[in-house]
């Protein structure tokens, strides 16, 4: 029936080809965001931190000078 209708063929070939092309890369993103752990020692303790300004609705990420300047005046 496929070699009496080569258009119907060609266009089931690529459906089946992007559909399992998308599902493909859905699933490698997938398994690298959320699956595969981090790369880290001790992943779990990873943290983030943000800073607030004043007048400045929301946060930012901390930037390293002022993350140093953090660290250095905290006790352990």
């Amino acid at each position: 029936m496929l070699v009496k209708s080569p258009g119907f063929a060609a266009i089931t070939i690529a459906t089946l080809a992007l559909g399992i092309g998308a599902n493909m890369a859905i699933f490698s993103v997938v398994n690298a965001v959320l699956l595969r752990p981090l790369p880290f020692a001790h992943s779990e303790r990873l943290v983030s931190t943000f800073e607030s300004l004043p007048g400045f609705e929301g946060t930012l990420p901390r930037n390293a000078p002022n993350f140093h300047a953090f660290t250095n005046r905290n006790e352990p």
